[in-house]
Order: structure tokens, then sequence, then C-alpha cells
């Protein structure tokens, strides 16, 4: 069996918690790379290195830093909505993104995450008393 990249506990560790610092700020995990004199390796990677070294690489820190990933773009969200800040954009575009990053839109769980996202939008556009367009226009 070829020798692993990551090929220490301390090394693993070390490794880990830069691509869930990483990730935390709401960067791609594909786009993490780690650069070591003895080993290096990218995001893609990652992966099959927490399964088989789930001691060293704890599921529940890497769910955190998806976590604070999200709210850093659940963020930006509400920035854009609500005309906050420097940040002025299109909705359908950071929905777009939204979908495309989290991977909303997987076919494994479509469904269920369509049906989650419309619950966490209307609950999102409610709090924040945005009104649909389309709506007002019916209304009209």
């Amino acid at each position: 069996m070829p020798k692993k990249a990551l090929g220490t506990p301390d090394l693993r560790k070390k490794a880990f918690k830069q691509f869930c610092d990483w990730v935390s700020k709401g960067n791609s995990p594909y786009t993490w790379v780690f650069v070591h004199p003895t080993a290096k390796i990218s995001g893609f990677r990652m992966n099959s290195y927490m399964k088989e070294f789930p001691e060293d690489m704890p599921p529940v820190d890497y769910e955190i830093a998806q976590a604070k990933s999200l709210h850093y773009w659940e963020g930006i969200g509400k920035e854009l909505l609500n005309g906050v800040g420097p940040r002025k954009g299109n909705p359908a575009i950071y929905q777009m993104f939204m979908r495309n990053k989290f991977g909303w839109d997987k076919a494994d769980n479509k469904k269920d995450k369509d049906d989650q996202l419309k619950t966490e939008l209307v609950k999102f556009f409610n709090y924040y008393n945005i009104k649909d367009e389309d709506e007002d226009a019916k209304g009209a």
C-alpha cells in the first residue's frame, strides 16, 4: 500500500485544522490546499482522510466549519436583501450561488432540500417583511 501524504496523526490534525479554518470563512473545501515539507494535498482528497481517520479529524469539527460558512453567506444575503452596506446585488444570483455552494440541488435529497429551502425563504422574507413584487402586482 502506498504511503499516505498525511502519514502522522499530528500532520493530519494540523491539515484538518487549516482545512476547517478555510471552510469556516465561507470558502469552498475544494479550493483549499495544504503544502508542508513532507506532504501536499488538496481539498479534493480531504474527504477520504476524514473518513479514514475520524479520530484525528472529528466530523463535528467539519460540521461546525460548514455551519460557520453558511452563516457567513447568510450574512451576505441579508445585506443584499436589505440593501445594507456595500453589497448590492441580485437576489436571484445569490440564491443560485447558495443552491450550488451548499448542494441544495443534489438529486439524492433535492425534494427535501427544496422543501426546506422554501420554508427557510418564507421565514426569511416574512421576518424582514419582504413582499413578492409579483404578488403586489396581482393585488393592484
